[in-house]
Order: C-alpha cells, then sequence, then structure tokens
C-alpha cells in the first residue's frame, strides 16, 4: 500500500497516482513530480498459557497439575483457550476448550483420571 502526493499541486491519494505503464501522475494537476509514501504495516499477537504443578515434599510426581491459557488447537489450526485440572489425589481429569471469538464450546471433558486413556502420546499409533 502507498501514500502519494503531488508535489505541484499538493494533492494526495494512493493507487488514482498509477498509471499503467507503472508511472505515476497527479489525477487534478497532471504533475509527474510526486512523492510516494510507501505504508507498512505488521501486526502481531501475543498468547498467554500458565502451568502450576503442586507436589508433595519427597515426591517427584505431580498429584495436582492446572493449565489455563491459549493454546493453538492444531485440528483447526486456530488459537483456543484451554482449561485443564488433573487431580491424581481424586482421580479427575477435566478438559474446557473454548473458541475465544465465538464463545463456543469446542471440546468438553470431565472423567475420572484412570479412565482418560489413549489420548495425546499415549494414542495408538495407526500402521
Amino acid at each position: 500500500m502507498k501514500e502519494v502526493t503531488c508535489k505541484n499541486c499538493g494533492y494526495m491519494g494512493g493507487e488514482d497516482f498509477s498509471n499503467q505503464d507503472g508511472t505515476h501522475t497527479c489525477p487534478k494537476c497532471k504533475s509527474r513530480n510526486v512523492h510516494i509514501h510507501p505504508i507498512l504495516r505488521e501486526s502481531i499477537s501475543l498468547h498467554e498459557k500458565l502451568g502450576i504443578k503442586a507436589r508433595h515434599p519427597g515426591q517427584r510426581k505431580p498429584f495436582k497439575e492446572v493449565l489455563v491459557g491459549d493454546d493453538l488447537f492444531r485440528k483447526f489450526g486456530k488459537w483456543m483457550r484451554k482449561r485443564r485440572v488433573i487431580d491424581r489425589e481424586k482421580d479427575q481429569y477435566e478438559e474446557l476448550v473454548v473458541d475465544p471469538e465465538t464463545g463456543k464450546t469446542v471440546n468438553r471433558c470431565s472423567e475420572k483420571l484412570s479412565n482418560h486413556k489413549g489420548h495425546g502420546s499415549a494414542k495408538k499409533r495407526k500402521q
């Protein structure tokens, strides 16, 4: 995208200055004495995710894990809000995935942790 200013009459515009041969002419005074200002635009988006693990003293495996924040949902190639709680003491697994643009629930899972098998890296591989 560009912004063009005529140095002769001061008229400002954009594509209305462009000619088919690639040159630029002022549509108001027909001068070729123009200044082209290229306009560059960039965008950046930030995402955050927080993970917490609670452990009893002297034990390596956490008894509770909580994950809250933005996560790339690979199935749709889109950023979603995710909340996951793994509570090993209560044998509970909960996960909620929500589309932040629509507010629609994409995935909801609440079950015993002992029944939560065959997901993620524990999936059986296709041969």
